[in-house]
């Protein structure tokens, strides 16, 4: 199940009360699997639109961040997330061929 943003520890950026994140994100030093799982669920989510928004924030440690903000209206997107979250308890991978593509990819 997804979780709706609460505030971090010493944060300073925006604030998202009324958002979910979609459970996936990425930083500086993501690995392939990471950035695969972050871009198969954007496009799960039907990409950026109103309700689902790519947040992008700095950070001390790995440079930047980002994670995927769902409006709390958008039951739909929630709902898919929430399954695609859940899969990734049973198995790291959404899309083993966007996965596979990537890391090859980064070997050239």
């Amino acid at each position: 199940m997804i979780k709706r943003w609460t505030m971090p520890r010493d944060y300073g950026g925006a604030t998202w009360y009324e958002h979910y994140s979609a459970g996936v994100g990425q930083s500086r030093d993501s690995d392939a699997l990471e950035r695969s799982n972050f871009r198969v669920m954007l496009k799960y989510l039907g990409g950026e639109s109103e309700t689902v928004v790519v947040v992008n924030e700095r950070h001390w440690a790995v440079g930047w961040v980002e994670w995927i903000a769902i409006h709390e209206s958008d039951v739909a997107a929630i709902a898919i997330a929430s399954t695609a979250v859940a899969r990734l308890d049973d198995y790291p991978i959404l899309d083993e061929i966007d996965f596979v593509e990537l890391e090859m990819e980064e070997e050239t």
